[in-house]
């Protein structure tokens, strides 16, 4: 029996292929994939667009992720993630990077969890300067 791709059958195979999307996404924890946008029908045949969105991981691993691609091109260590910088006398410890911003490229986040963006040379200064113990 051939399928008859017509005004009338559009609904059902609409819904058939929003229950396949959701199946997909089903075994994939975390992930979205729907329809968007309309389903259009011409003589030639069906057309949609379908949106596939999910998370790629927890804001932390994102920042480590990014840190381990970023880092040498913006000449620091890959090993100086999760390290504390001291500015103006406050204490952030390197989260991440965001290399589309050309200045202020380096996330760091204060101890009440509050990100901060800093200048990448600003960072290599800090990272470079030894503790100092106050007695």
């Amino acid at each position: 029996m051939d399928y008859k791709l017509n005004k009338e059958t559009l609904p059902s195979l609409t819904d058939e292929i929003t229950n396949a999307l959701a199946q997909v996404a089903a075994k994939h924890q975390g992930l979205s994939l729907k329809l968007s946008g309309k389903v259009t029908y011409a003589h030639d045949g069906l057309s949609f667009d379908a949106k596939l969105s999910g998370s790629i991981g927890t804001t932390e691993e994102q920042g480590k992720r990014s840190w381990e691609n970023y880092a040498e091109a913006f000449g620091l260590p890959k090993d100086a993630y999760g390290k504390t910088i001291k500015s103006l006398g406050e204490e952030f410890t390197l989260a991440g990077i965001d290399p589309k911003k050309r200045t202020k490229s380096i996330i760091a986040v204060n101890e009440k969890g509050v990100r901060y963006a800093f200048d990448y040379q600003a960072v290599k200064r800090m990272l470079c300067q030894p503790a100092v113990e106050v007695l």
